[in-house]
């Protein structure tokens, strides 16, 4: 079958100040239609660079030097102006990684579509509500009429990401060009974004790329796979072939750092493992990572020595409700109303003990776990801390409270202050403890390279970071005062696998050594069955399946866990996943 998108040779460089990144290197790829082609590979490999060339997307620096992308036999890099504007308004839709920053947050979803329409498609209002009406219904939305009137914050991110896909769609294109479009979506809404994008391939015979860095969302979806580091293609074939039985040792690399369901649970991942010569995805470009030696990966293997039951839980949350105050609509006179987001919630945790908390957007997992670090208070209900009330606490005992349970953040990048150094950040909790500055500088160094960041990292501020390097300086802040407990919220959801694995690993090393213990709130069950000893399943803030994570994650025993098991990529004997969003 003839190629619907053929690149063949292509180079893109771009210039800087150090000297010339070549981004893209002598790249070959084709894609025919009613096929979905994946592109993997890490942060900085050049996957999204590839699939801006097509539409003409590139960053104003970067330049294509070489090579040719031909769509449906037209040129794509020779073509005028105008006429690479008809491909990307008629050919060719993308699907981009952040929904909300696709959308436009002034204007209601109906009007966005109404103005992506062909003009023969919006002859008047009507019909243009027709066809948008049509669009929302062919992805799967729920209350079509409704979401119409809605703006982008109002929508869900599975929602949000559905527009998207409908925005993409409007003009009838014949490639779908799907950038990392499931990246920190819940399994279950991931697994519905994913059987959407298989669905229009099938009945609009689409062409799809589809670009990501999760093995396992491309050996679910992808006909074929290929392999990006550094720029270059370093393998491909049939996706099975290539991720079963890799045969380059990048690949292999990365199918080493990826936690799965399927993975023995005594096998360590590998994290920030490079072929030779490359430069590191996690790390500072051309001259190496930056970063410190780590220990070996036996030191990383999860710990699998049995929590003692009868120790008293560091902290433990008994029969707590929390809800919370929302408008009554657009009309302030309207009485509010309140959310129920935690209801009757019971779990402990023990030294040395990893519970995962999982559970979709909204289950409440989130507020438990801020509710046991003190952020949110419960409306009735109970947290203790080594057996104690926490509202029963005097000053001295409050103040050991707020140093032995520590939270690392979601997003690193607002976690940390843009305007201090790492050290700074690092630092300040042993500020506000009254630690010498002396001891202070020691302490940061010797922190830093327990993460496996050198000292001079200390320098930088966070924007000078990678996200798996911010990531790392938030553990060793939280480190900083050497907690009993580290609560973690979605700790390495959107981090490159191999840098995911590092983060993993140096989270097991630090229970291991110090028998440090976690709550993990995560919607990757991978990690959870990798890091976590015991597991709780969260569903509408209610406690719906818990116990050890093998028992949980091998034989459920509720409907929810048996569904977000079902959702979860490459899953055997998938089911149908209910509508959720």
């Amino acid at each position: 079958m003839e190629p619907l998108l053929q690149i063949s040779g292509l180079e893109i460089d771009i210039p800087t100040r150090r000297g010339t990144v070549h981004a893209v290197r002598g790249l070959d790829l084709d894609i025919a239609r009613g096929e979905i082609v994946g592109l993997v590979g890490e942060s900085g490999s050049g996957k999204s660079m590839t699939a801006m060339a097509v539409v003409g997307l590139l960053p104003p620096a970067a330049r294509i030097t070489a090579g040719t992308i031909s769509l449906g036999g037209r040129s794509i890099i020779d073509a005028r102006h105008q006429d690479l504007q008809q491909v990307r308004r008629h050919d060719v839709g993308v699907v981009f990684q952040a929904p909300m920053k696709a959308l436009n947050p002034r204007m209601m979803v109906g009007t966005q579509l109404r103005e992506a329409l062909l003009r023969a498609e919006r002859p008047n209002l009507r019909a243009a509500m027709v066809r948008s009406l049509e669009l929302l219904d062919a992805v799967g939305i729920n209350r079509p009429m409704e979401r119409l009137r809605q703006y982008p914050h109002e929508l869900s991110g599975g929602l949000a990401q559905r527009v998207v896909i409908a925005l993409a769609l409007a003009r009838h294109p014949r490639l779908l060009i799907a950038d990392e479009p499931t990246t920190a979506l819940d399994v279950s809404v991931q697994a519905q974004i994913l059987d959407l994008l298989d669905h229009l391939r099938s009945t609009l015979d689409l062409a799809v790329l589809l670009v990501s860095h999760d093995l396992d969302v491309i050996r679910d979806r992808a006909d074929r796979v290929n392999v990006i580091n550094l720029g270059r293609i370093v393998e491909r074939g049939p996706t099975l072939d290539v991720i079963d039985r890799p045969q380059h040792e990048y690949t292999q690399s990365l199918v080493a750092a990826m936690p799965s369901l399927a993975r023995r649970r005594d096998l360590a991942l590998v994290g920030l493992h490079r072929p030779s010569g490359a430069a590191a995805a996690d790390g500072a470009g051309a001259g190496g990572t930056g970063d410190a030696p780590v220990a070996d990966l036996d030191d990383g293997r999860p710990v699998d020595t049995p929590v003692d039951q009868d120790l008293v839980p560091i902290a433990e949350a008994i029969d707590v409700h929390k809800a919370f105050a929302l408008p009554g609509g657009r009309l302030p006179w309207r009485p509010a109303h309140r959310r129920t987001a935690v209801e009757g919630v019971s779990v402990s945790i023990r030294p040395g003990e990893s519970l995962g908390i999982v559970g979709e957007s909204g289950s409440g997992k989130t507020t438990l776990a801020r509710m046991l670090v003190g952020l949110a208070e419960p409306d009735s209900g109970e947290i203790r801390f080594d057996g104690r009330p926490v509202t029963a606490l005097d000053r001295e005992a409050r103040t050991t409270w707020r140093r032995d349970v520590q939270f690392v953040f979601q997003d690193s990048t607002s976690a940390l202050d843009p305007r201090r150094t790492v050290a700074d950040s690092i630092g300040e909790p042993m500020l506000a403890a009254g630690v010498p500055a002396t001891e202070r500088h020691r302490r940061v160094v010797e922190l830093l390279g327990e993460v496996g960041l050198a000292e001079h990292f200390g320098e930088r501020r966070p924007r000078q970071l990678s996200g798996g390097q911010r990531q790392r300086v938030g553990i060793a802040r939280a480190l900083a005062l050497d907690p009993r407990l580290i609560v973690a919220d979605e700790p390495v959801s959107a981090l490159d696998v191999s840098v995911q694995a590092t983060v993993l690993n140096l989270l097991n090393r630090l229970r291991r050594r110090r028998n440090v213990a976690y709550a993990i709130i995560s919607h990757d069950l991978g990690v959870i069955s990798y890091l976590c000893t015991t597991v709780v399943v969260m569903y509408q803030g209610k406690v719906v399946d818990a116990g050890p994570v093998e028992q949980v994650l091998t034989e459920p025993s509720h409907d929810y866990t048996r569904m977000l098991l079902a959702a979860v990529p490459g899953a055997r004997g998938r089911v149908a996943v209910p509508e959720v969003i």
